[in-house]
């Protein structure tokens, strides 16, 4: 069974890539273009930026929780009753 955790996380992540994917791809399209306004081109690229800095919080949040749910601890050593 699938940790719900790690599952919202990865959900989110990929939400950042297909944002970042779609910004790019809109930014690479009107580089053609001789008239394009520079603010878009600003904002498109905050955009990318922005998404790729969530993009590694949303990461390491990840990567702790696995650390820390996920991992398994050695077990306890019973001492033997003599």
């Amino acid at each position: 069974m699938d940790c719900p955790v790690c599952l919202a996380l990865n959900r989110q992540h990929n939400r950042e890539c297909e944002t970042e994917a779609a910004a790019t791809l809109h930014q690479r399209t009107r580089i053609g273009f001789s008239a394009v306004d520079h603010s878009e081109q600003d904002k498109l690229a905050n955009v990318i930026l922005g998404s790729r800095k969530r993009q590694a919080h949303i990461a390491s949040e990840l990567h702790g929780h696995r650390e820390t749910a996920h991992t398994k601890k050695a077990p306890a050593v019973r001492e033997a009753s003599a």
